[in-house]
């Protein structure tokens, strides 16, 4: 058992995400693991390089990116640096039933992130913040498929683009191209209704004060 977290921006940590990452290391009961830019590569295997356009995206949606990585080559866990709000243990016990596929948290009926299937199935999708994987299941072989194929259609304009903060995208005006949730909400929010029956609803979430956030 293992939980990763992510920090694949250029900024430092800051105070309180450190926090959370401490938090991250007591509260759930499970062994993290961060990865950052810096031991990225003792993750990466030789027959499956990361995407041609990686380097060109923002440090959320190389986050994004490396959620579907590390779920669907390794499993485990996965939790946002945020503040954990309780045990994984029991979460984690759920996927000793090999027909278990994801187990997370239903995601607010009212988030406005990923796709309108978020609506139209309210508690039985799955949110991004807090999850557990098994590793090369239908599910994420959709997800990762579904994902290089975006990366595909980005690449020519990743390559131009400034590349400065993720909401200075086409849909705010600048000329990064990847919108918010192109990368991951609007992919498994779309396709985790058929995936349904494999799914289960026990991880904790985490914390979504704003306050994390500086």
């Amino acid at each position: 058992m293992r939980i990763f977290a992510l920090w694949c921006d250029s900024t430092p940590i800051s105070k309180n995400r450190q926090a959370a990452i401490d938090l991250l290391r007591t509260v759930p009961g499970v062994p993290l693991e961060l990865v950052t830019e810096s031991n990225l590569s003792n993750y990466i295997l030789p027959d499956h390089p990361l995407h041609e356009g990686y380097p060109y995206l923002t440090g959320i949606h190389r986050s994004d990116y490396l959620r579907w990585y590390l779920m669907h080559h390794y499993g485990g866990g996965y939790a946002d640096i945020k503040n954990p709000t309780g045990s994984w243990v029991e979460a984690f016990k759920e996927m000793d039933d090999p027909e278990v596929w994801m187990n997370g948290y239903p995601i607010p009926v009212t988030s406005h992130i990923g796709c309108s299937e978020s609506r139209v199935y309210g508690s039985k999708i799955l949110g991004n913040g807090s999850l557990i994987c098994r590793p090369g299941t239908p599910y994420t072989t959709e997800w990762g498929i579904e994902l290089h194929k975006r990366m595909d259609a980005l690449l020519p304009s990743l390559r131009t683009s400034r590349r400065s903060i993720v909401r200075d995208c086409l849909e705010y005006g600048g000329d990064y191209p990847v919108p918010w949730s192109h990368l991951l909400g609007s992919i498994t929010h779309s396709i985790q209704p058929k995936y349904f029956d494999h799914f289960r609803y026990t991880v904790p979430p985490c914390s979504f004060s704003t306050d994390i956030y500086w």
